[in-house]
């Protein structure tokens, strides 16, 4: 059966039932994943002897912007070269039918509070622990984070930064205005020469990602005017959960008792697939 909807406002409802959807059948992936890891790592850490700690949340910020919202015309001219200025100021002239500057001050007047954001918190606590992020203090050896919703545009653009090494789950590219990034790292020795130098260091280190992250914003920020196609989720959220096409097969083989049956090739190549896989970051989405 095909369904097609006449308005704007069934469109949203339709789009809105299909995302309510996939999400209840992505907990039925969910669990068989849960499930799968099991039967191939009963006797780890991952599910014997483990223990649960809780990293605090970070301090919000105060609202960082100033008063008076800022034109499109202006934020342009410190995005784009000199020599861009005037193509990408006309962009946003076609774009002022839509009332550009008015939905620029409406999203200026929220106030909000930044704060950390799951994976940076995450990371920063690994960063500043023993260890760092040496590939012993992840599962299997294998750096990777993910939380249960993909990375969001800001997030990726700091892990490619500051840890391009430890994979995430793929990006919906949605920007939030309350993000910020860890605190200049803080030393415990005060008013002497190495505490100087080492709180320059941390300032100058952080600079350099916040100029990096900029840049990208500003690279994705001309694009979209360009372009006026955005590649922003109404969910952030994926409609499913990424599913291991093996899946099926290992369930099938636990429910006839593979496990104690003495078939241990068969589990074995499965528990190798899936690690393959799980390398790739394909268990809660690959790095985009």
């Amino acid at each position: 059966m095909v369904v097609r909807a006449t308005s704007e406002t069934e469109r949203t409802c339709w789009s809105s039932v299909q995302h309510a959807a996939g999400r209840l059948i992505s907990y039925q992936y969910a669990v068989e994943t849960l499930t799968l890891a099991h039967y191939i790592w009963a006797d780890t850490d991952l599910f014997l002897n483990f223990d649960v700690d809780v990293v605090p949340s970070s301090l919000q910020h105060p609202w960082p912007l100033k008063a008076g919202a800022e034109s499109a015309n202006f934020i342009i001219s410190r995005m784009a070269t000199k020599d861009q200025v005037d193509t990408y100021q006309g962009h946003a002239a076609e774009l002022q039918k839509f009332r550009l500057d008015d939905m620029i001050a409406a999203e200026w007047a929220k106030k909000f509070s930044p704060i950390m954001h799951a994976e940076i918190l995450l990371l920063d606590w690994l960063q500043k622990t023993d260890g760092g992020i040496r590939p012993y203090r992840f599962f299997q050896n294998w750096r990777y984070i993910g939380c249960s919703k993909p990375t969001c545009r800001l997030c990726r653009y700091y892990f490619d930064t500051v840890a391009p090494e430890v994979a995430i789950r793929r990006s919906h590219n949605n920007v939030y205005f309350p993000w910020r990034t860890p605190e200049v790292r803080r030393v415990e020795r005060e008013n002497d020469a190495a505490t100087e130098l080492a709180i320059q260091e941390g300032q100058t280190q952080w600079l350099m990602v916040m100029r990096t992250i900029k840049e990208r914003l500003y690279k994705a920020g001309l694009r979209l005017l360009e372009e006026k196609v955005s590649d922003k989720k109404e969910h952030d959220s994926n409609t499913y959960t990424t599913r291991i096409e093996e899946t099926g097969s290992v369930m099938a083989l636990a429910n006839r008792g593979v496990r104690d049956s003495g078939d241990a090739g068969s589990v074995a190549d499965l528990a190798y697939g899936l690690e393959d896989l799980t390398l790739q970051a394909q268990v809660g989405g690959s790095r985009g």
